[in-house]
């Protein structure tokens, strides 16, 4: 039974990097070429449109739970730390994703929404993936800033997200 578990996992493993894993230069992000995971396949969408998004959570995710193998562990790690302060700002991983969404992603269907408190869940994964990555000082790094947001919006509630200017979303 293990060692079908095994290979079961083995061919999920290789189905999301067939599925997900490209070397480009993703859309709105000026950050130039580099290997990461897309945020979806343009295949269960009617549209031609690109989804090529590098976000924080799908990225971090896949290394965090070993998706991802060595080289594009490190291709991924090393953009995230290279913008580091770009992706990760005071609050935590606020910014999930390199860039910006088209007008296209950004709007949702009736009687769907988003989770209200999305920042936590690419923070959570970041420092999964920073973890496996042996980086322990942005791991401090990045709880710190998401024990300062918490206690900074005790009060009104965790926002779901920050545009760059640090308005609350």
């Amino acid at each position: 039974k293990r060692k079908r578990l095994a290979e079961y996992a083995s061919n999920i493993k290789k189905a999301f990097n067939t599925s997900f894993w490209v070397n480009s230069s993703p859309l709105s992000c000026d950050r130039g070429t580099f290997g990461h995971y897309v945020a979806w396949e343009e295949k269960f969408f009617d549209t031609d449109v690109d989804f090529d998004y590098f976000e924080m959570d799908s990225n971090t995710l896949a290394v965090a739970v070993g998706l991802a193998n060595a080289q594009q562990r490190r291709s991924v790690m090393d953009f995230i730390n290279e913008h580091f302060d770009y992706l990760v700002d005071e609050h935590g991983a606020t910014r999930v994703l390199c860039g910006y969404y088209s007008d296209f992603v950004t709007r949702a269907k009736p009687g769907h929404s988003q989770n209200g408190g999305y920042w936590y869940l690419p923070s959570y994964y970041l420092v999964m993936a920073l973890a496996k990555d042996g980086n322990t000082t942005k791991v401090s790094d990045v709880y710190g800033r998401v024990s300062r947001a918490t206690a900074a919006f005790q009060e009104k509630g965790l926002p779901e997200w920050f545009y760059e200017n640090g308005e609350v979303g």
